[in-house]
């Protein structure tokens, strides 16, 4: 009998050292090529416009701000943006506040969103950090006329719940065909422009 709760007691604290990562099947980021990331979006979600990557810079920069008001400050790499026609944030997710299903964000329009948000974010701003292929800055009169601008993080290093929120964002996006609805893809920390 004391074996038995020895060996629990081992399994537990085994289970504990084993990373929420590890879990998940999220890697740790490594350089990858154009090439490499299109195709992964191809196979995972059949689309790879809109695609656009952090500057180093500014990746460098986010990591040291707050997610959030009264958060602790930090990068979240699973996450999304909602900004409205305005280009005013009106939503923000990231898989630290819980299950997007349990949270119901995205089953309503527009998304509506559970914290506080940073009402300094603005959509024209959030772009100042992303580029394009080419490294050029993204021209924000190419979102003119849209109803909400959504900004998801990815990279084929967050594995499974990575995949799951791109999925996530093209079903809500489906789902409210009668709006107009782009999905802005920033790669996360994957390769720099």
């Amino acid at each position: 009998m004391k074996n038995k709760y020895l060996i629990l007691l081992l399994i537990l604290l085994l289970f504990l050292n084993v990373s929420c990562s590890f879990i998940l099947g999220i890697k740790k980021p490594e350089l990858k090529n154009e090439k490499q990331l299109n195709d992964f979006l191809w196979k995972n979600i059949n689309d790879s416009t809109m695609c656009y990557y952090f500057t180093k810079q500014s990746f460098d920069s986010i990591q040291k701000l707050s997610y959030k008001p009264n958060w602790q400050k930090g990068f979240r790499p699973l996450q999304f943006k909602v900004f409205n026609n305005y280009g005013n944030l009106i939503a923000q997710y990231s898989s630290c506040e819980g299950s997007l299903h349990k949270l119901k964000i995205l089953s309503e329009y527009p998304p509506k969103n559970i914290f506080p948000l940073d009402s300094t974010i603005t959509f024209i701003n959030d772009l100042k950090m992303y580029r394009n292929n080419n490294s050029n800055v993204i021209n924000p009169s190419l979102f003119n006329n849209s109803d909400l601008n959504i900004i998801v993080y990815w990279g084929t290093w967050l594995g499974h719940p990575g995949k799951n929120l791109l999925k996530k964002i093209i079903a809500y996006k489906k789902l409210y065909n009668d709006k107009k609805i782009n999905i802005i893809k920033v790669n996360v920390a994957e390769t720099y422009k």
